[in-house]
Parts: structure tokens; C-alpha cells; sequence
């Protein structure tokens, strides 16, 4: 997973490879910051509440946001699934 994989494949031109630069699995340094799940945590809730979506989720609405009680929060309904989550947060505060 993630790994730069070159090899003799039938009938494909030998394309050099290269390490680092940008892109997924963190600049050619591997996989980084993976947590085990605790057990009995549910993968799905690791990957949409606890994961990236929840994530930006908070840290949008309150660290850049800065809502506060008693503020209007409006969310656009192409925020998708982070959106709701920004409004679940949002009502929590």
C-alpha cells in the first residue's frame, strides 16, 4: 500500500520512478500518523465522525469560525457530510 512499485510488466514501457515529492502517502516517507482502533470501535465511525470529516469539521466551525452560543450558524447543503457535522457541533456549542 502506498509503495513505489516498478517491474517488468508485458508489453509496457520501463517508466522511471521516482520517491518524495507530492501527493498521498506522505511525501514518499510511507503511511503516517495511523492509529490502531481501539477495540470494539466501529471502522465506519472511525472514518466519517472520528476521521478526517469530523475533523475539519470541528476545527472549521469552532477554531476558524469561532461560533459562539446564541450565534446563527448557516451551512451550505453542498457541505455535504462535513457540513452536518459542522451543525452538530455548532448546536453542541
Amino acid at each position: 500500500m502506498c509503495a513505489v512499485v516498478s517491474g517488468p510488466v508485458p508489453g509496457a514501457p520501463h517508466r522511471p520512478q521516482r520517491r518524495g515529492g507530492r501527493g498521498g502517502c506522505g511525501g514518499g516517507r510511507g503511511l503516517v500518523g495511523l492509529q490502531k482502533l481501539a477495540p470494539g470501535t466501529d471502522p465506519l465511525l472511525a472514518l466519517s465522525l472520528l476521521g478526517i470529516t469530523g475533523l475539519t469539521a470541528y476545527f472549521g466551525t469552532i477554531e476558524v469560525g469561532q461560533v459562539k452560543p446564541g450565534d446563527t450558524f448557516v451551512v451550505s447543503g453542498a457541505a455535504g457530510a462535513t457540513g452536518s457535522v459542522a451543525g452538530m457541533v455548532a448546536k453542541g456549542k
